[in-house]
Parts: C-alpha cells; sequence; structure tokens
C-alpha cells in the first residue's frame, strides 16, 4: 500500500482539497433532484393555466351568446351566427391544444372515478350538438333556447378539477375564486332568462326571489373565501351602478308581478259579475239588494284602488289606467246615490272606459323593463368577467413567479457550486504558492524590473521567515525609487497640461524648452523657439526700467514677477502677467530661468469695461457724475496751483418731466441723446460735459478769459437748443435753465461749488425758464426756503392740512348769487395763510399737485353737495392745473371728475372748471383732447386771467372754452384807466361775438360794477361782492346775500 510519507507536499495539499469537494458534489446532486421535481410542478401548473384560460374564454362566449339570445330579435341573425361561430372555435382550441393533451397524462381520476379524457369526450359531444341545434335555427332564421347548461357544467366540473389538482395552495385557491365568479355570472345569466316570464306572468316569482337570494348567498361565500385583492374588485362589483340599477329593477319586477295579481283582483270586483253587473241591475230594476252588493264591491274595489296607487312600481300607463278606474268608480258612485233614479239617463257609456282601463293594466309596459334588465345584465355580465380575468392574470402571474423563483434556485445553486469549486482550487493553489513560489515571485519580479525600470511593481510575499524579510527589505527600496517616479510623473503632467505657458531657457537665456500652453497663447512652436532669446516675443510696448528691474531682481531674489506685453505669432499683441525663477546648481550657479505666463486679455478688458460704466452714463456715453467729481477735484486742484478761475454750469431741461410723462420714456430718452450730442458739439476742447442724473447736466469751463468768455458760453449752449429735435416723426422743442457758479469765489470744493451751480439754476428757473443765473449768497438763502418749503408741503399733502374757501360769482343783470369760486388756503400754526402763488409751483415741479388737485376736486364737490341739499342750488369753479390735467395716475382727468360726480350726486353742468392761457399754449393737441372729453361730460371751461398770455383767437375757437374771465389787473383801473377800459370793452365786444360769457374778477369799487354791467359782462367777482370765506361761512352768508345797493338795483 502507497504510504503518505511517499508523497511529496503537492500531492499531499492536492489529495486534501479533493475530499471536501466529493461531499459538495453529492449534497448538490440531492439539491439538483429536488429543483428538477420543482421545474415538473411548475410546467403542469403553466399547462393548467392554459386549459384554465381557454375554459374561462369559452364560458365567458357561452355566457354572453346565451344573453344574446334572449334579447333577439333586437340581436341580429347574423350577430348570433358569429357568437356561435366563435364558441365553437373556442371549443376546438381547448380541446385540441397541447396544454389539454399533457394534463391527461398526469390528472387524477375524477369523483366517480371519471377520467379527464371521458370529461373532455363529454365536453366535445355536447359542444357538436349545440353546434348541430345552433345550425338549425340559422337555416330557418329563427332563434331560440339552446342546451348551454350541461356543457357549461361539464367546463365547470373541468375547471374544479384544475383546482383539485393544483399543488400550489394560492393557485388553487384562484382557481376556487374563479369558479365562484363564473357561479356568479351562471346565476345571473339563468335570472336573466326567467325575467321575460315573470313578467310575462308565466314564471314564478319564487323562483326569481330563490335566485336572487343565491347569488346573495354566493356573492357573500365569495367575499369570505376571496383574497382581499380579489375581494376588493368584487366589492367595486357588488358597489357598482349597474348593481344598484339591477337591484331596483329586481324590485320593480316583483312589484309588478304582486301588482298583477292586484290587477285580477280587481277585475274581478269590477268586471263580470262585479259591481259594473250590480249596478246596471240596480240601474234598471232598482233593488236594493243590488245596490247593497254594489256598495260593498264598490269599497273593496275602491281599497284595492287605493293601495294600488300607493304602488312605486307603477308604469305612467298603469297610472292614467288607474286614474281611469278612479274616476270612473266615483261617477257610478255619484250616479248610484241619486233619488229618485233618472229614468232617463243610463249608465252604459261608462261600462266602455273602464274595462279598457282594466285591460290596460292587465298589460304593463314590459318592453322597456325587459331593455332595461337586458342591458343591466351584459353590463354586470362583463364586471364579473373582466373580474374573472383579473383573477386569471393573477394565477398566470403567480405561475410566472414560480417559476422565476424556481428558476433562480437552479442558477443559484449551479453558481454557487461553481463558485466553490473555483474557490476550493484557488485555496489549494495558493495554500501551494505560499510554500512553495516564494523565492519563484521574488526572483521573477526582480528579473522583471531589470527589464524593465519604469515598471511599477511590488513583491507581494507575507510572513515571518527569512525570504519574507528579503521580500520586505526590496519593498522598500521598490518603494522610494516608485515615489522619486511619480514626483516626475506628476511634474511632466503639469508642464504638459497646465493652462499656464511655461519656458525653459539656459543660463544664458536661450530656450530649451516650452510646453502646449506656450504655443497656445504665442502660436510659437518649440521648434520656431528653441534656442532663442524670450524677447523675440516683446511687443515694444514696455517702458526701459521695466528690463533693469526685472534682471536685478532676477540676480538678488532669485525671482520676478509683473505685467508685461508681448506679441503673438501672428502680430497681435497682449498683456500677460510673467513669473521667472532662477534654477542654481549646488555651487550656486545659474543653469536654467523657469518663467510662467498667463495671457489677461480677458481680464484688462474687463477691468476696462468696469471703469466705464463705473465713470460714463450709458444713456448718452457722457461722463456721469462719479467721473465729474474726479474731474472736478483734478481741475480745482490745477487752478488753485495756477491761482486761476474755473466756472461750473448746472443745467437742467425746461418742462423736461411733462415732455417725458405725455410723450413716453422711450421718447424722453432720444431726447436726452439728441440735446447731450448737440452739447457735445458745442464745447470747447478743454471744456468737459457731463450728465449727473435725469435731464440734469453739468458743464466744467477750466479755462477762463474773462467773465465775459462764461456769458458767452452760456448763450451759445442755450442758442444750439433753440431749434426742435426731430424724433420718431415729431418734432420737440426745448430749452434750458443754467446756473453759474465760479472757483474760488462761489466755492473751493467739489460739493459747495455744484451746490451753488445748481441753485442758481434753479434761480434761473424761477425766473422764467430758458435763461442763465451766476450765483449769489441771496439765492442760498431762496433756495433753503424754497427746500423748506418743499418739505413743509410733503407733510402737509400727507396730512390734509388745508381748506377751502369760496368766493361768490354774482350774476350781474339779476344781482343774485349763482355759483362760487373754490380757492384754496393753506393755514399755518400762527392763523395766517401761506400764498397760493408760493406753493403751487412747488407742488407742480414736485409733482404733488395730482394729489393736492385730487384733494381740492372731492372737498369742493363735497361742499357743493351740501348745499344742493341746503336748498342752493350753486355752482363749482374748480381751478386745474395744467400738471394735474395732463398727469393724472391711473384714469385721466375726466374719468376722475365723472366718477366724484357720480359719487356726489352731481350733475356735470353745476361744475366748472378753470384753465389759464398758458395751459393752452403748452401742449396744443394734447390740452385740446382732455379740455373735450371733460366738455363731453358737461362741464364748462373756464378760461382764467384773460388776457394776461398770449392766446389768439384760433385757440378761442379751437378749444372748447365756455367763459372768459377778465383778469383782476385789468379791472382794477377802471372806469378811469382808458387803456384798460378799451382793453376790457374790446374783451367783452369779443366774447359777445363768439357767444361766450364773461366773468370780471376783482370787482371791488361801485363804479368798477356800473362799468362792467354797462358793458354787458355776464357776472362778476370781488371784494366788493364778499370775500373768500370758508363754507360755514358762506353757508350763514347766502340767507342774506347782504350785496351791495348798486348790485341788488341791477
Amino acid at each position: 500500500m502507497l504510504s503518505l510519507h511517499h508523497l511529496g507536499l503537492r500531492q499531499k495539499l492536492i489529495l486534501f482539497a479533493i475530499l471536501p469537494l466529493v461531499l459538495l458534489a453529492l449534497m448538490g446532486m440531492n439539491r439538483a433532484w429536488e429543483l428538477h421535481q420543482a421545474t415538473k410542478a411548475d410546467n403542469h401548473n403553466s399547462q393548467a393555466i392554459i386549459v384554465a384560460g381557454g375554459i374561462a374564454t369559452l364560458l365567458e362566449q357561452l355566457q354572453r351568446e346565451q344573453l344574446l339570445i334572449l334579447t333577439w330579435p333586437n340581436s341580429s341573425l347574423a350577430e348570433l351566427q358569429a357568437f356561435g361561430e366563435r364558441s365553437n372555435q373556442l371549443l376546438e382550441q381547448l380541446l385540441e391544444s397541447d396544454a389539454v393533451k399533457d394534463l391527461q397524462q398526469e390528472i387524477q381520476p375524477l369523483p366517480g372515478d371519471m377520467r379527464l379524457g371521458n370529461c373532455l369526450d363529454e365536453i366535445r359531444r355536447l359542444g357538436y350538438q349545440l353546434a348541430l341545434q345552433r345550425q338549425n335555427q340559422h337555416a330557418v332564421g329563427v332563434a331560440g333556447p339552446l342546451p348551454f347548461g350541461p356543457l357549461k357544467q361539464w367546463l365547470m366540473l373541468l375547471l374544479s378539477q384544475l383546482q383539485y389538482q393544483s399543488q400550489d395552495l394560492q393557485q388553487a385557491r384562484a382557481y376556487g375564486e374563479l369558479a365562484e365568479v363564473f357561479q356568479l355570472a351562471e346565476l345571473s345569466v339563468r335570472e336573466n332568462e326567467l325575467v321575460p316570464l315573470v313578467l310575462a306572468g308565466k314564471g314564478s316569482l319564487d323562483a326569481f326571489s330563490a335566485l336572487a337570494l343565491a347569488q346573495e348567498h354566493t356573492l357573500q361565500r365569495a367575499k369570505e373565501t376571496f383574497s382581499p385583492a380579489h375581494r376588493h374588485g368584487l366589492g367595486l362589483v357588488q358597489a357598482s351602478l349597474t348593481q344598484q340599477k339591477l337591484e331596483q329593477l329586481r324590485r320593480q319586477i316583483q312589484g309588478q308581478y304582486r301588482l298583477r295579481d292586484q290587477v285580477n283582483e280587481l277585475e274581478h270586483l269590477v268586471a263580470g259579475s262585479g259591481l259594473l253587473q250590480s249596478f246596471q241591475l240596480y240601474w234598471q230594476g232598482g233593488d236594493n239588494t243590488d245596490l247593497q252588493r254594489f256598495q260593498l264591491d264598490w269599497q273593496a274595489a275602491r281599497q284595492l284602488l287605493d293601495a294600488m296607487l300607493g304602488s312605486p312600481f307603477l308604469g305612467e300607463d298603469q297610472q292614467l289606467a288607474l286614474g281611469q278606474l278612479h274616476q270612473g268608480l266615483l261617477e257610478l258612485k255619484r250616479l248610484s246615490n241619486q233619488r229618485p233614479l233618472p229614468k232617463s239617463s243610463t249608465a252604459a257609456p261608462l261600462v266602455p272606459p273602464l274595462k279598457a282601463a282594466l285591460s290596460a293594466l292587465q298589460q304593463p309596459s314590459q318592453n322597456m323593463l325587459l331593455d332595461q334588465w337586458h342591458t343591466l345584465t351584459q353590463e354586470h355580465l362583463e364586471q364579473l368577467h373582466a373580474l374573472g380575468q383579473e383573477i386569471r392574470l393573477q394565477i398566470a402571474k403567480q405561475s410566472h413567479q414560480q417559476q422565476k423563483l424556481t428558476l433562480f434556485y437552479i442558477c443559484f445553486y449551479l453558481l454557487m457550486a461553481n463558485l466553490i469549486l473555483i474557490a476550493s482550487i484557488w485555496l489549494g493553489r495558493k495554500i501551494i504558492a505560499s510554500f512553495m513560489n516564494k523565492i519563484a515571485a521574488i526572483a521573477r519580479d526582480m528579473r522583471r524590473m531589470a527589464d524593465n525600470p519604469n515598471l511599477d511593481i511590488s513583491i507581494d510575499i507575507k510572513g515571518s521567515d527569512e525570504i519574507a524579510d528579503m521580500a520586505l527589505a526590496m519593498n522598500k527600496m521598490l518603494s522610494e525609487y516608485q515615489k522619486f517616479r511619480k514626483d516626475l510623473g506628476r511634474a511632466a503632467a503639469v508642464f504638459e497640461y497646465s493652462a499656464e505657458g511655461i519656458m525653459v531657457t539656459d543660463a544664458d537665456n536661450h530656450i530649451e524648452m516650452v510646453n502646449p500652453a506656450f504655443s497656445r497663447i504665442t502660436g510659437y512652436s518649440l521648434a520656431e523657439v528653441k534656442g532663442r532669446n524670450p524677447s523675440m516675443l516683446s511687443a515694444h510696448r514696455n517702458p526701459p526700467h521695466l528690463y533693469e528691474t526685472m534682471w536685478q531682481s532676477l540676480a538678488n531674489q532669485d525671482k520676478w514677477e509683473g505685467e508685461i506685453w508681448n506679441r503673438r505669432k501672428d502680430g497681435q499683441i497682449y498683456p500677460e502677467y510673467l513669473a521667472i525663477t532662477v534654477v542654481r546648481n549646488d555651487a550656486g550657479e545659474v543653469v536654467q530661468h523657469i518663467g510662467l505666463f498667463m495671457d489677461i486679455s480677458r481680464r484688462k478688458q474687463y477691468e476696462q469695461d468696469i471703469w466705464y460704466q463705473a465713470h460714463f452714463d450709458p444713456l448718452t456715453q457722457l461722463p456721469n457724475r462719479k467721473l465729474f467729481a474726479e474731474r472736478l477735484q483734478h481741475e480745482i486742484s490745477l487752478a488753485r496751483h495756477d491761482e486761476r478761475k474755473l466756472a461750473v454750469i448746472s443745467l437742467d431741461l425746461d418742462r423736461f418731466k411733462f415732455i417725458n410723462d405725455t410723450q413716453g420714456h422711450s421718447l424722453g430718452d432720444e431726447l436726452l441723446k439728441a440735446v447731450a450730442a448737440r452739447l457735445q458739439s458745442h464745447m470747447g476742447k478743454a471744456d468737459f460735459l457731463a450728465r449727473i442724473g435725469g435731464d440734469e447736466f453739468v458743464i466744467i469751463l477750466p479755462r477762463l478769459a474773462n467773465d465775459l468768455a462764461i456769458e458767452q458760453v452760456a448763450t451759445r449752449l442755450a442758442t444750439c437748443l433753440d431749434g426742435n429735435f426731430e424724433l420718431d416723426g415729431q418734432s420737440l422743442g426745448i430749452s434750458a435753465s443754467m446756473g453759474i457758479g465760479l472757483y474760488p469765489e462761489d466755492g473751493s470744493d467739489v460739493e459747495t461749488l455744484c451746490r451753488n451751480a445748481e441753485t442758481a439754476m434753479y434761480q434761473a428757473k424761477d425766473d422764467g425758464r430758458n435763461t442763465f443765473r451766476y450765483f449769489t449768497p441771496g439765492l442760498h438763502r431762496a433756495m433753503s426756503e424754497r427746500l423748506e418749503l418743499e418739505q413743509k408741503l410733503r407733510q402737509a399733502v400727507q396730512t390734509e392740512a388745508f381748506c377751502l374757501h369760496y368766493q361768490p360769482i354774482v350774476d350781474m343783470h339779476q344781482g343774485t348769487v349763482t355759483g362760487v369760486e373754490a380757492l384754496l388756503r393753506w393755514p399755518q400754526a400762527d392763523g395766517s395763510f401761506i400764498s397760493p402763488d408760493r406753493f403751487i409751483p412747488v407742488a407742480e415741479e414736485t409733482g404733488l399737485i395730482e394729489t393736492l388737485g385730487q384733494w381740492v376736486l372731492e372737498q369742493a364737490l363735497a361742499d357743493l353737495a351740501k348745499w344742493h341739499a341746503r336748498g342752493w342750488p350753486l355752482t363749482m369753479a374748480i381751478n386745474v392745473s395744467g400738471a394735474q390735467l395732463q398727469h393724472t395716475k391711473g384714469d385721466g382727468f375726466d374719468m376722475l371728475l365723472a366718477k366724484a360726480l357720480e359719487r356726489h350726486q352731481l350733475d356735470a353742468s353745476q361744475v366748472h372748471i378753470e384753465i389759464t392761457e398758458s395751459m393752452l399754449m403748452d401742449d396744443n393737441s394734447r390740452g385740446l383732447v382732455n379740455l373735450r372729453r371733460i366738455a363731453r361730460l358737461g362741464c364748462d371751461i373756464y378760461l382764467d386771467d384773460f388776457g394776461t398770455g398770449y392766446s389768439s383767437l384760433s385757440y378761442l375757437k379751437k378749444f372748447p372754452i365756455s367763459v372768459i374771465k377778465i383778469d383782476r389787473s385789468f379791472v382794477e383801473r377802471l372806469p378811469q384807466g382808458e387803456s384798460d377800459a378799451g382793453l376790457v370793452r374790446a374783451i367783452v365786444n369779443m366774447g359777445q361775438s363768439l357767444g361766450m360769457k364773461l366773468v370780471a374778477e376783482g370787482i371791488e369799487t361801485e363804479a368798477q360794477w356800473q362799468f362792467l354791467a354797462s358793458l354787458g359782462c355776464d357776472y362778476g367777482q370781488g371784494y366788493l361782492l364778499s370775500r373768500p370765506h370758508s363754507f360755514e361761512e358762506i353757508s350763514a352768508w347766502l340767507p342774506q346775500q347782504q350785496l351791495p345797493g348798486q348790485c341788488v338795483n341791477q
């Protein structure tokens, strides 16, 4: 016998590894046999599922065909024939399928020792008989009942056998659920067959109710045994609208059946030997016995009729027939109560209607109930079939999952067996290698390293013997070598892939190496620059001292960095940031220079763009406030050094806000650009023009020969704006107000000089615009007062710290007060008032006039409504500024006026709108549109201060002016002033010739009143009549109307 001692170490290790492999093989064979049996069971289930699907499909087809036959002749013979052919085809497919043939060999005997083959033969025989009868019916063109029952019973038996033979409990349960669903469908079909018989009185109501009860019991049993998912589906079928309608029809059919018994009983009471016969005998003979029998039958018929009328299952025809019976019975009762009997009349005409009504009750409307029942049954059957299909899909899904699980186990055990086998072989080889291949591995790795020094290897030997120690020492040596190689590789990668250009020169500054980024930035390849001096890249734009500083820093500090300008190969000049480092050897001698640089063109452009955006106006491309302040500070420094003057002109466009609001911001921007271009074209070489915001420009005049030069420049700038600007097809005119501040008289710093120039500009605006003014100390005080007034005005507008006074307007012909003019007042804490001439211009400039004007309108109309309520039918004259008329936020002024009139329930003819001549001149076309809208409301438009402006007769004719107001400046010198008297006379004549009314303002003497009245002036107002007073004071004055005697006499 061979001893183990004679075996080598390798053989012993192999023998040790084989023993567990043999044991593993035996265990695997046992498990493989189990999986084989599971696979056969899965195949059996799959065949059973196919057969069950065929059975279910055939049952569904037969049930549909049976249901369709019941609706004949509503269903065509062609449709019935198609259903029959489909049933034959499904039966043939089921019987001839491979699945049936396979199961026939394996399935166990059925109850009563009935084999599957006998079952299939019986199904084939019954199917043939059914097809033969169906063919005979189609041949003669009729449709009648067919023997579906036996065939469906055998199919259900076959389906139950599949349930008994299933080896999977879940599938067996699903087969049972499927059988229950088809049992429910079969009960529904049988109930559908019985409904026509029940409605025709030929069927049993008990049988009909029994079927309904059977369905209920089957449904309850199914709900208790079904799985949760299928129970939910069954619940949906039970709770469906179709099922509810079927229950309702079922109750209606039962009610109709009971109603038929009541009709028969009613017919017995009325017809034949009933109350009709008794009534006729009593009518003919007058026998009280006949009358008593009639009354008894009538009472019974009446009670039965009342019970039938309370039935909820009556159709419309039946209700109508019962109504006719009711009326007939009442008529018979009435005739029977007559004493004595009228022999001349007869009750014969009442008999036919009563018999006709009884006949109508005996013929209830069955067709509608049958149609509804068949339709709902079909829907219910389809719902059950859908549930059955869902169960079949669940069975197939379970089988498929089981097959997948079995296949997974097979694959898993095969994989594990292979893995264990491979692992065992690998482990054995590893054990052998750990003892026998250590030296061979070390020798092999050393040879590989000798053949390829760049090879990255490590000797993988573990243990504590001498071989492992030797391998550890060699690995340390290899690790140091690999670290050096990796550092060298990283440096090469940085050189190759860096985004910065790298250039290496020798000690004499000749190019030795460049990286790809150098070529991308400069356009030169290594071959083109190798051996050449880097000065070949110079753009010759660097200052000479730069190179001296560079070489000095390299010599002293071994490095230098900074910005330089170089030239690409294509000649393009670009900025770059360069960093140079000196490389020295151990002796301290220079051996190389390494230069790293990057193209900073984009950064330079970005910085330039940022600087431009921060210092220039994007609209006009002029310097902005920041650059202006820097330039002015620079010019002040130069002027201080040279001891000379300079001037600052603050220029603001007149009425630009009006143009911007009325014509639109886009046109306003175009106007600003055009003004900037025109001003720029009239600037001197040393002059500086900037836009510091809105419509405000500033000019620096740094070189002044004398004060006259300043006026010449200001005049030139004003003149250059005289011509109109043609923009977008419109011709716009604009003027400018300018303020002049001088250095050093008006300020020695930027802020003071600019503020004083702006103050002078506002003074120019106050002096009528389109002019210039020098700054004076008095202007500063006036500006401070104006700013203070503006702040107070803003606060007053917010708190509505204003009031209205009213001055009466008197009819000069009648001497009666016809209206009042609303005058705005701003009271102060000390009881004084700020004049409207002071704060109204400020309100217009700041935009507060809109809010203030709306308050005046609301308050004036509210007071006018109060006067009307007190019985004083006055009119109200309200002054409206041009800014309010043009710039009203939201709706136009005419819409605001209309809403206010409606709110205070005032007529438009009771309100007059007063405008000034200047409004006609400011915006001719727009003003005309707005005034016409106001006139269309019904308001009269008064032209105030007439004669003080420059309006012409054409304006009076074109604009809807109704009344002219003669300014107080012409009235105050009447009648002594001949020129004023002539002018007033001309105004009156002109107004009368134009058909306009005239109002004279400022009448203070009776002589003025008499003179104006003699000219034919219509209305007057002034201190002679009444000063302006508050609402309460005017209300107290109106009942008295204490007018001067001359006025009353008129």
